[in-house]
């Protein structure tokens, strides 16, 4: 079964209420995944990090790192109105941190320290996944982007926070990406 197909099936009424997934309607009530929602899906999955669960870091549409991938406006609303992730232009925060926390990206963990011991909080861009969007995601490969890897490091760097990513060695190889 193609990528497609199996989509479709878990959107449907019967097997995405056993997954726990509800599909958006349209007006019509018909819901057709294409080929190009997954390819946008697929694009927006290679600026994924992993804190407990996917979250994609979409700081900023216009910056570069974004459009050369075509990160767009209208492909994240593209997104929203099938059910992948949800969009706040005002941006989502993670709140209630403690004095470290972790992130990792396609493997590689940096760790964040902030001035505080606690009550911290994180910048998360404006989108995140859906339910059904973190469903997907598990089951897809995204790419990794260095260029992308590094705009993090620096927009963190820049607001203010400690960041380290511990190297691998050969005793470590699973740390090296």
């Amino acid at each position: 079964m193609n990528l497609l197909s199996w989509i479709k099936q878990i959107f449907s009424d019967q097997a995405g209420n056993q997954l726990g997934i509800r599909r958006k309607e349209s007006k019509s009530l018909d819901f057709i995944f294409e080929q190009d929602d997954i390819n946008c899906f697929k694009h927006l999955c290679q600026f994924v990090w992993i804190q407990g669960e996917p979250i994609p870091l979409i700081f900023d549409l216009s910056n570069h790192v974004y459009a050369n991938q075509k990160i767009t406006l209208p492909m994240i609303e593209r997104l929203v109105a099938i059910g992948l992730v949800d969009y706040a232009p005002e941006g989502y925060v993670k709140k209630k941190l403690g004095k470290h926390t972790r992130f990792f990206y396609h493997g590689r963990l940096t760790k964040i320290g902030f001035a505080q011991d606690a009550g911290n909080q994180l910048d998360l861009g404006v989108v995140l996944l859906t339910s059904s969007g973190k469903k997907l995601y598990a089951t897809l490969s995204p790419i990794r982007n260095q260029q992308f890897y590094e705009y993090v490091i620096q927009h963190w760097f820049q607001k203010g926070l400690l960041l380290s990513s511990p190297l691998g060695s050969p005793q470590r190889p699973h740390l090296v990406n």
